[in-house]
C-alpha cells in the first residue's frame, strides 16, 4: 500500500488515502498506457471524455481535441499536486488513470515527495522509470542536505521551491507523455527510447532532434502550437515552464471551452 505524505498527522493521511483508494476502486478506470496501446487511440476515448461523438469535426481535429483534453487534465492534476508542495516523481502512462466518466487521475505515489516537510525525500533518489526521467535526474540538487525538523522544513520549503523548481521534474515527464499521445510512433517503448537517445545526443535540444528527423517520429503531424507546448516542457530545467504556465498555453486556450470541463 502506497501513501502520499501530504499531511502532518498520520490519521489524516490514512483517511485521505482511503478516500482516494475507494474512489478509484469503485470507478471503472483504465490506465493511459492501456488505452494508448489500442490502434483506435485516441478515438477510443471520444465518448468517455465528451459524453458523445464529436460532430462537425474531421478525424484530425477530433484526435487533436481528445489529446488536448487529456493533456489539460493531466497538467491540472500536476498543478494541484505542486500547489501543496508535492512532486510525484514517476509520471508515466502506467500511472495515469482515465476513469469511465472521463476524469484523469494520478496513481502510484510511492516515489512522491512532500517538500514542505521532507517526507520521503532522499537527495540521491532516482526516478523509478528512466524512460520518463528529466535530464537533471533528481528533483533537488544532489548537494541538498537531508530535511531538518518538520517545523523548520515548513518555513524553508517555499524558498527551496522557488530556488530549485522541483516541480519541473514532473513537467518534463508529462511533456513526454503528451508527445507520446500526439505522435503514434512514440507510443511504444522503442519509439520512446529512440527519442530519448536522440535528445541525449543533441544535448536535450528538442529543436535539433526534430530537425534531424531521427527515428522518423512524424514531427510534421504536430501543429506549431502543440509543438511549442511540448518544446517548453521537454527542455533544460532552467527554461522549462511550470504546470500552471502550461495550462495557460495558447494550445489550450484556443479550445478552452472544450478541454477545461
Amino acid at each position: 500500500v502506497l501513501v502520499v505524505g501530504c499531511g502532518v498527522v498520520v490519521w489524516l493521511v490514512v483517511v485521505a488515502f482511503l478516500c482516494v483508494f475507494l474512489s478509484v476502486v469503485m470507478t471503472v478506470s483504465d490506465t493511459l498506457q492501456d488505452v494508448m496501446a489500442s490502434r483506435n487511440f485516441p478515438f477510443n476515448l471520444e465518448e468517455r471524455l465528451f459524453g458523445s461523438r464529436l460532430k462537425n469535426r474531421d478525424p484530425e481535429e477530433k484526435a487533436q481535441l481528445i489529446v488536448k483534453k487529456l493533456a489539460y487534465q493531466l497538467l491540472r492534476c500536476l498543478s494541484k499536486l505542486h500547489a501543496i508542495g508535492v512532486c510525484h516523481r514517476d509520471i508515466k502512462p502506467e500511472n495515469i488513470l482515465v476513469t469511465e466518466s472521463g476524469e484523469v487521475r494520478l496513481i502510484d505515489f510511492g516515489a512522491s515527495v512532500d517538500l514542505r516537510n521532507g517526507y520521503n525525500y532522499k537527495n540521491n533518489f532516482t526516478l523509478l522509470d528512466p524512460g520518463y526521467a528529466a535530464p537533471e535526474t533528481y528533483v533537488m540538487p544532489e548537494d541538498t542536505p537531508d530535511p531538518p525538523p518538520a517545523t523548520i522544513a515548513a518555513l524553508l520549503s517555499p524558498f527551496l521551491w522557488l530556488l530549485n523548481k522541483p516541480d519541473r521534474f514532473d513537467v518534463y515527464s508529462s511533456g513526454l507523455v503528451i508527445l507520446q499521445m500526439l505522435l503514434p510512433r512514440m507510443r511504444n517503448r522503442s519509439g520512446l527510447r529512440e527519442f530519448n537517445n536522440a535528445m541525449k545526443s543533441q544535448d536535450y535540444n528538442i529543436n535539433l532532434v526534430r530537425d534531424s528527423g531521427r527515428g522518423g517520429l512524424g514531427w510534421e503531424q504536430l501543429d506549431k502550437s502543440a509543438y511549442s507546448l511540448v518544446a517548453s516542457m521537454i527542455c533544460d530545467k532552467s527554461k522549462r515552464i511550470s504546470a500552471d504556465a502550461a495550462l495557460r498555453h495558447p494550445w489550450f486556450l484556443s479550445d478552452l471551452t472544450n478541454v477545461a470541463v
